[in-house]
């Protein structure tokens, strides 16, 4: 909520001293990193992101509230379709927020506009939880994966960006733009689930999950650190207060 009133506030205050100000919404695709993805079975997802920025001449200073979302149906679908054995998964989308502040330069030349865009700050993560269970020739299904992590975690984050766009009038543009988000650390700690390999023959099957004596699954736990990553190609439109006379 801090955040949010405050990029509220920043925008009040650009239109107050609006001679010199930009207000732009972008929304497109968001890609995880080959790292992140596969440390989280995070795919391609979506964002929308809103900034603000105040323009001494061609340098500015900016700030960013933007959301992504990356769904891990498929990639949870394809590890436990790998298994050879009938599967009932559940899975959410990561969803993380983010909050930045940093420097912009543009330049333009006719109709054309490039702004090059540089933000620190704070990235939430929220908690997620994914799981798969066995029910293949089974009345009730048996748990032997999750993954999750258990609180909204807090993470500082660099990003940049570059946006090329046309101006349609003299203080409305469409741009599209390509943007890098990365936390600055692995401080994104996932709990991982699995069922014990009982059967000792190297990978979990079904042997594993229905045991003849009826005893309960064991499970081995690991906790690794994660760092999120993320490139964005959006498209969207910017509003500039006052004329554009920036060369």
């Amino acid at each position: 909520m801090k955040i949010i009133l405050s990029f509220i506030f920043f925008v009040i205050t650009i239109v107050n001293y609006s001679q010199n100000a930009d207000i732009t919404l972008t929304s497109g695709i968001s890609t995880p990193s080959s790292s992140f993805s596969d440390n989280s079975f995070a795919s391609n997802g979506n964002f929308i992101e809103l900034s603000g920025a105040y323009y001494f001449s061609k340098i500015g200073l900016g700030l960013t509230l933007g959301q992504l979302s990356n769904s891990t149906d498929s990639n949870l679908a394809d590890f436990t379709n790998s298994l050879g054995f009938t599967t009932v998964n559940t899975s959410e989308n990561w969803k993380m927020t983010y909050f930045g502040i940093g420097p912009e330069f543009k330049t333009s030349f006719n109709k054309f506009e490039a702004k090059f865009l540089i933000r620190t700050g704070i990235l939430s993560v929220k908690p997620i939880a994914l799981g798969s269970s066995f029910n293949e020739n089974i009345d009730v299904s048996i748990p032997f994966y999750n993954l999750k992590t258990d609180e909204t975690s807090q993470l500082s984050y660099f990003s940049t960006a570059i946006k090329f766009g046309y101006n349609i009038t003299e203080n409305l543009s469409l741009f599209a733009s390509v943007d890098y988000l990365s936390a600055l650390s692995d401080e994104l700690t996932i709990t991982e689930s699995t069922a014990q390999d009982i059967n000792k023959n190297g990978i979990i099957d079904a042997e594993d999950l229905v045991a003849a004596d009826g005893t309960p699954i064991r499970f081995t736990s690991t906790s690794k650190n994660v760092k999120p990553q993320t490139t964005n190609l959006g498209v969207g439109l910017s509003y500039s207060f006052g004329k554009r006379t920036i060369k």
